[in-house]
């Protein structure tokens, strides 16, 4: 957006201080058009503020903000000290992006009168992201934070369980150690051919992707998946459970599994490494790419600010 309009940036965080609250007031108030990533709480605020000084606002929604997965305690609006809030920034906003029709339709139970579009706003770099050298068929990796909350929600409990069905294939989980019982419980879980390779830096990340054969992901929530599509815009063939937005980025490309179990995610793994004459980084040109974002987010601003 910088490179089109001038952008004054803010956290919005309006915990932070009562000076900070009266800059941000200020700030919403005299600019031309206010545009908020997450309805977060101080996010929220800053759009119905918006409304109220009668600025157009466009609110980009898409994760915990909108997710409602009561069997993983996974959603913002699950803590009813959130629900209205929400729901009234949601209609508040001229326009609501959702970063997938998952998320669409997710915003639109929570707020039935918001008027929303899909924007695949999770866009992928794809000349950062490209395939380089041979694959490994025998290296099969997920990506994700290594954290109690993240063990069923991204998939890792069922992804650790399935190196023990495929003992002769390399499971790697990369991803911050942020929590050492989860840690530990992955361990236990999965067999002696279970990697954890902990925080590894973005080039490190760009060479798994460019030597796995397959990418898993198998989630019980994902509002888009960005390490998916990173994974795929490198050639990874994509193993995904059926849950929320993956089937969405995937399409007819990869393995989209019934049940995210480790029993479902091995046979998906078999099925993916002999399926042939499929280029999912395809997948990725034709629809995510950053440009697309760029151009979606650039039309939308200038079609709410000549209305």
């Amino acid at each position: 957006m910088s490179q089109t309009h001038d952008v004054i940036w803010n956290r919005a965080d309006v915990r932070h201080s009562l000076r900070y609250l009266i800059q941000y007031i200020i700030q919403i108030k005299n600019c031309d058009i206010v545009v908020g990533w997450f309805a977060s709480p101080s996010v929220s605020v800053g759009i119905i503020l918006a409304s109220l000084f009668g600025r157009p606002s466009i609110l980009i929604a898409g994760g915990y903000d909108v997710a409602r997965e009561p069997e993983i305690n996974y959603g913002l609006t699950l803590k009813r000290r959130y629900e209205l809030l929400t729901k009234t920034s949601l209609e508040s906003a001229d326009l609501v992006l959702a970063v997938s029709k998952n998320t669409q339709r997710e915003v639109l139970e929570i707020a039935p009168d918001a008027f929303t579009e899909v924007a695949y706003v999770g866009a992928i770099d794809t000349n950062k992201f490209h395939p380089k050298g041979e694959k490994d068929d025998s290296l099969i990796i997920t990506v994700g934070n290594v954290k109690t909350g993240n063990l069923r929600k991204k998939g890792l409990e069922y992804f650790a369980k399935a190196s023990n069905l495929l003992p002769n294939k390399k499971f790697v989980i990369i991803g911050k150690h942020s929590d050492q019982k989860a840690v530990r419980r992955l361990i236990n879980l999965g067999g002696d051919n279970l990697i954890m390779t902990g925080y590894i830096s973005p080039t490190e990340l760009i060479r798994y992707y460019q030597r796995a054969k397959i990418y898993v992901q198998a989630s019980v929530h994902e509002s888009f998946g960005l390490s998916l599509a990173e994974a795929m815009a490198c050639e990874c063939v994509p193993v995904v459970s059926e849950n929320a937005a993956l089937p969405e980025v995937v399409g007819d490309i990869g393995v989209i599994i019934e049940s995210p179990n480790p029993d479902c995610v091995s046979a998906g793994i078999i099925t993916a490494l002999d399926k042939g004459g499929v280029n999912p980084r395809d997948r990725i040109l034709g629809k995510f790419r950053i440009e697309h974002r760029r151009e979606t987010l650039t039309t939308c601003v200038r079609d709410i600010l000549k209305s």
